[in-house]
């Protein structure tokens, strides 16, 4: 397995994009991240992501706090080790 590099996590709008292969690596690079876990179709993780998407720059500034998003529909390892039954889901995660 390749050495992790945080570059290569795709980002949208300023927010990473968290898969199956990358969520530990990125929890164990990262002092602080928000998670947010959403499925498609969810009216209530728009509305979520939406939030996110404005003030992810504020966020990230705080001590250097990363944003997360994991699309549970396609990302189900992640998911289920996290234990995510409803949507959205948002955990923080910090050191």
């Amino acid at each position: 397995m390749p050495d992790f590099d945080a570059e290569t996590i795709p980002r949208v709008n300023g927010i990473l994009q968290l898969e199956d292969y990358t969520f530990m690596d990125a929890l164990i690079h990262w002092d602080s991240v928000i998670l947010v876990f959403t499925e498609k179709e969810c009216r209530h993780c728009d509305r979520v992501i939406g939030i996110f998407e404005k003030e992810v720059a504020a966020i990230n500034n705080i001590k250097e706090t990363e944003v997360a998003f994991v699309n549970c529909q396609s990302e189900k390892e992640v998911c289920a080790y996290m234990h995510i039954t409803s949507f959205p889901t948002i955990r923080y995660i910090y050191k």
